[in-house]
This record gives C-alpha cells, sequence and structure tokens, in this order.
C-alpha cells in the first residue's frame, strides 16, 4: 500500500484501470460460463481460475469495501445500468455521501491492484502484468 502512495497520480489512474479491466473480463466469462466451448476445454479452466482468483481477491476485503465492488463491478446483469450515485445514495444502508463512497472505492480498488498482483510496470507499458 505504501508502494501506492508514493505513485503519481497518472500512475496509479493506471493501475486501477488495470483492476476495472479485470472486473470486466470477470464479468464477461460470468455471462459465458453457461456456454461451453468444445474447442477450448482448457480455455474454460482458464475461466474459472480466473474468476475464483477475483472472487477471493474480493471476499478479503472488508464489508463495505466488498459490497460496494461487488455492487459496483461484479453484478453481471446490471453493470451497464447502475450507477455510482445510485450505490452510495440507494443501496448502502444507511446512505453514504459521494466523497464516502470515492474514498471507500478507491481504498478498495487499490487493495485488489495489491491482492491481484497488478505491477506498475506492466501497466505503464501498455499491458496488464501481473507480478
Amino acid at each position: 500500500m505504501e508502494v501506492l502512495n508514493s505513485l503519481s497520480a497518472k500512475e496509479i489512474r493506471s493501475i486501477r484501470k488495470a483492476v476495472e479491466n479485470d472486473f470486466e473480463r470477470y464479468r464477461f466469462y460470468q455471462l459465458i460460463e453457461c456456454k461451453p466451448v468444445p474447442a477450448l476445454p482448457e480455455g474454460e479452466e482458464e475461466m474459472r481460475d480466473f474468476c475464483s482468483r477475483i472472487e477471493g481477491a474480493v471476499s478479503r476485503l472488508p464489508a463495505q469495501e466488498r459490497f460496494l465492488i461487488q455492487q459496483r463491478y461484479l453484478n453481471v446483469m446490471e453493470y451497464d445500468y447502475i450507477r455510482d450515485q445510485q450505490i452510495y445514495s440507494e443501496l448502502f444502508d444507511p446512505p453514504i455521501s459521494a466523497a464516502t463512497y470515492s474514498k471507500i472505492r478507491t481504498r478498495a480498488l487499490n487493495k485488489l491492484a495489491a491482492i491481484l498482483g497488478v505491477s506498475l510496470k506492466g501497466v505503464v507499458n501498455g499491458a496488464k502484468e501481473k507480478i
């Protein structure tokens, strides 16, 4: 976590974008998981492993951070329709402010970057690389 504090805002945004890209891949895998692809049996195993890694990482977060990530990024069916404002004003009980929501999301994404091993070197060079 201290490493993230020493990075520039641009570098931190790049790392967070890489984590968000992992969430997008997770949602895609969850959507196609029901339809086996006979030509790629090992691909299915890789998809399951990837989804398990994401779910395991998210499950390690504190309750508020886990709830936010699950609602905002892992909700496969509602992802395209749910907005941050809905989450902090309607889904959190009691509702929280936009600033508090932003702080919780930032902490959660930083922790997930560390847990998932997203390295800055790979992100800055244009391709995400795991440590």
